[in-house]
Formats: structure tokens, C-alpha cells, sequence
């Protein structure tokens, strides 16, 4: 059974409560650890093993469909060039490339396209199909922890919008390691939890009590169960036997941002308000360049 009101690398000491379920207004408690900064949730709807919300992500045509978009495969496409770009400058040798948590394959799409030899890895049967169907990649249902790849087996892992997803991040992490070719590159992405949107809905909270929570939910939920900082994630990473070379901030596009919104908050009747905020949010991040992901492109620097 996995403590999750323990801190992962300072353990339970200096774990203090952020915001409780009556805050949230459902079944999560949000911590974070006073030694490292660590933020992490903790939901009674977790149950050990698979998690149901996470099996269910791309049941759904309309969840799909948003993927499948033209004008959001457009977005992904350009971002994700610019993610290959600075990865080919770390690792100019295009070899073997792992996605995990490779959804409908778009970034596995571009990637095959610039000459890499590319795998996907997800949870989700359904949409492992579309990017088999689609693309033509060699994709497998699972998780680093259950997976068969061969020790060394990749030049670069990449976890797009994926590791605050995973519950056991270090054994994940030192997974990544056992695959990855010593000198390889890890490259993921990650909600920032020093960004203008978990600052701004913490400081509407502080001013007006139970009345601001609102914006809460949207920037802590499960199943995010951790929200990491720079220094959070390089403690991550030293626990798996890698080193951050490049740091680099982020920003949601604003489609993407309303398509998510209006699909996984259409009970909230506060949706519409957040969602016209959005643009300011998004010009406001621009301008003070504290974009709402953070991306960490990192070497293996040594073995397990």
C-alpha cells in the first residue's frame, strides 16, 4: 500500500495540508512537503493498482476527437517539431525513441517523420488502436513497470504530460533509466507549480476563503497526483540516475485549454468564467514568461 500523505523524498516529516475535500469541493486532500516543496494529492477515489479515471481517459469519442482535430493536430505538430529540434541537439544521432503515455501517436507521427526508429507505450487500449491504425507505430498497452523492453534499449524516453499522472514516479523514473542507453536523453513535460495559474488560484482562495475555491479544482485534481517545481523535478531526477541539461517554460494553447475545459468540467456552473479568463491568463504568462508547464530535457548520467 503506498502512503500518499508521505513526502516521496523527505518522507512524512514536514508534510503539512494545503487544502482539504471541503475546499475542493471533492474527495482530495492536497500536501505539500515543507523540506523540498514537493506537492503532492492524495483522493479516496485512488484505489491500488489501475486507476479507473485514467483507464477511462480515452474511452470517450469526444475526448478523442479533440486529439483528432485538425486545428489541435496542427498545434501539437508545431510544438512538438520544436520538442524534437532541441532533443536532436542534445542527441544528434537519431536512433531508438520511446513515448510514454503516447496517447494517438502525434508526437510518435512527427518523430518517425525526422528519421527516428519510434515506440509508443500507453494504458489505454483505445487509443494504442488509433495510433497503430493511423501511423503505423509499434505501440504497447502498459506502463514503464510492466513492460518488457530490453536494458538500454532506447536513445530517448520522452513522458509528454505524463509523469504527474504516475503515482510511483522514482520507480518509473529509475525504470526509464534501466531502458535508456547511458550518455541518452529524457525529455517530459509537466504542469509548473510555480506558474501564474496555481498562483493566482491560491491567492483568490487566501482573499476570499471557501467563496474563491473555485478556481482550485482546475489547477489541482486527480488524477494529478504531483505538481513539481525545478527543484522538485531535479530531485526526481537524481533519483534516477539523470541530470537536467535544459530547463523550458510552456504555455497551453487557448483551444486546447477551452476544448479540455468544456470536456472534463461541463457539471461546474463557474466553466463559462474561467474559460472567458483564459485568454488574460494565457497573455499575462506570455508577458511574464512563467508559462503553466515547465519542460526538463535530461542525460542519464549513470546506471542502476
Amino acid at each position: 500500500m503506498i502512503d500518499r500523505s508521505s513526502c516521496i523524498f523527505c518522507g512524512p516529516s514536514g508534510v503539512k495540508t494545503l487544502f482539504t475535500p471541503e475546499v475542493l469541493g471533492e474527495k482530495t486532500i492536497v500536501y505539500r512537503c515543507s523540506c523540498c516543496g514537493l506537492v503532492f494529492t492524495k483522493s479516496s477515489f485512488e484505489k491500488d493498482g489501475d486507476d479507473p479515471v485514467e483507464n477511462s481517459y480515452w474511452a470517450s469519442e469526444e475526448q478523442k476527437n479533440i486529439y483528432l482535430a485538425k486545428n489541435i493536430h496542427d498545434i501539437f505538430s508545431r510544438e512538438f517539431e520544436a520538442r524534437l529540434s532541441a532533443i536532436e541537439n542534445l542527441y544528434p544521432s537519431k536512433g531508438k525513441l520511446l513515448d510514454v503515455g503516447c496517447g494517438v501517436g502525434h508526437f510518435l507521427k512527427t518523430a518517425k517523420g525526422r528519421g527516428w526508429s519510434v515506440y509508443g507505450l500507453d494504458i489505454s487500449k483505445a487509443a494504442s488502436e488509433v495510433a497503430r491504425e493511423a501511423y503505423s507505430i509499434n505501440v504497447r498497452i502498459g506502463t514503464l513497470e510492466n513492460t518488457s523492453y530490453d536494458r538500454a534499449g532506447f536513445d530517448v524516453i520522452t513522458l509528454w504530460d505524463v509523469i504527474e499522472h504516475i503515482r510511483n514516479p522514482v520507480e518509473n523514473i529509475q525504470e526509464a533509466n534501466r531502458l535508456c542507453k547511458m550518455g541518452g536523453v529524457i525529455a517530459m513535460k509537466t504542469p509548473d507549480e510555480n506558474s501564474l495559474f496555481k498562483w493566482a488560484a491560491r491567492t483568490v482562495y487566501r482573499l476570499l476563503g471557501i467563496r474563491g475555491s473555485y478556481l482550485l479544482k482546475y489547477v489541482y485534481y486527480t488524477p494529478h497526483y504531483f505538481s513539481y517545481t525545478r527543484k522538485t523535478m531535479d530531485l526526481l531526477l537524481e533519483k534516477g540516475g539523470f541530470e537536467a541539461v535544459r530547463y523550458e517554460k510552456d504555455i497551453t494553447p487557448l483551444e486546447f485549454s477551452k476544448e479540455k475545459i468544456g470536456f472534463h468540467y461541463q457539471k461546474d456552473p463557474k466553466r463559462a468564467f474561467v474559460t472567458a479568463l483564459l485568454p488574460l491568463a494565457l497573455f499575462l504568462s506570455r508577458i511574464l514568461g512563467c508559462g503553466n508547464k515547465m519542460i526538463v530535457y535530461a542525460k542519464k548520467v549513470r546506471d542502476f
